[in-house]
C-alpha cells in the first residue's frame, strides 16, 4: 500500500519541527511518549448511523404503546434485518 503524501508530511514534515510549547518534535513525542498506549482497532468496523424522525405506527419489543401516532427518533444502521 502506498504511502500518502498527508502521512509522509505529517511524519517526515510538520511532525519533526520543533514545537513552540512543549520544545519537542511532535512525532517523536508521539512514538516515545503515546503510541503504546493506544489500543487495536476494532474487528467490526465503524457504522455511520442514519437518524430520521418517524411516526410510530406499531410497537415492537419494547417501545410502550403510548408512542402509537407520535414521532420518536429512529437510528438506522447498513446490517440488513432479518425477518423470520
Amino acid at each position: 500500500m502506498p504511502v500518502s503524501r498527508a502521512l509522509i508530511w505529517c511524519k517526515d514534515n510538520i511532525g519533526m519541527e520543533i514545537h513552540g510549547t512543549t520544545k519537542k518534535r511532535p512525532y517523536e513525542a508521539f512514538l516515545a511518549e503515546e503510541k503504546s498506549h493506544l489500543m487495536p482497532l476494532p474487528d467490526i468496523p465503524f457504522e455511520h448511523p442514519l437518524w430520521k424522525e418517524c411516526t410510530v405506527h406499531i410497537v415492537f419489543d419494547s417501545l410502550p404503546t403510548r408512542y402509537i401516532g407520535k414521532k420518536v427518533w429512529v437510528k438506522g444502521i447498513k446490517r440488513p434485518l432479518r425477518y423470520y
